[in-house]
């Protein structure tokens, strides 16, 4: 049986002949466990009052996005202008006679740069000629830079779709989306339109 006794240093003896005991059998003898290898300490995942303070609304700022700037500022508008003289909304069914764009004015994080958005139509378009029908189908996207512009306006893609009412080249079924790359996933948003044929 080992012994072990503590003044100031560690002595330990094994009775009965058995030789001297390793450091973690004399520990385990003291009631200790073996001390493990030291791991580095983990990282503090919670901010501080103060921190929070500081660098919260930033980190908000950041995981929002690129987003609308209001509720009225993606989608389609008449007019065909920088400015939205009439918000219609997203999907609004088949538009009047009349000029209309799609549009967006975005709220981009101050902090960080490479924002993007993608922006696409899928149109199809029916034209008839005496007892002719014809369809096609076009497919576009863009990607769009852009920047924060500060608490008073976001950034403008206006026009990004010019809508002509009738439709020049018959009638047309649309939708659209507006697409911002994120790290935490992809913020997508879409709409339709359509148009009777001149």
């Amino acid at each position: 049986m080992c012994t072990a006794v503590v003044v100031g240093i560690v002595l330990t003896a094994c009775a009965g002949g058995q030789g001297e005991c390793t450091p973690d059998q004399c520990k385990e003898m003291m009631g200790e466990q073996a001390a493990p290898d030291a791991a580095p300490a983990a990282p503090r995942s919670e901010l501080s009052d103060y921190e929070q303070s500081v660098v919260g609304p930033v980190l908000e700022d950041i995981r929002a996005g690129v987003r609308p700037f209001n509720d009225a500022s993606v989608g389609i508008c008449k007019g065909q202008g920088l400015e939205c003289e009439h918000f219609l909304g997203t999907d609004v069914g088949e538009l009047r006679p009349g000029e209309f764009m799609v549009r967006a004015e975005l709220q981009v994080p101050a902090v960080g740069e490479d924002w993007s958005v993608n922006f696409a139509t899928d149109c199809e378009t029916t034209k008839v000629s005496g007892d002719s029908t014809t369809k096609t189908n076009s497919a576009r996207d863009k990607d769009h830079s852009v920047s924060h512009r500060g608490a008073e306006r976001g950034y403008r893609l206006s026009p990004l779709h010019k809508i002509t009412s009738p439709g020049k080249y018959g009638a047309q079924k649309c939708t659209w989306t507006l697409t911002a790359p994120h790290p935490d996933g992809d913020k997508v948003y879409s709409g339709s339109w359509s148009v009777p044929g001149a």
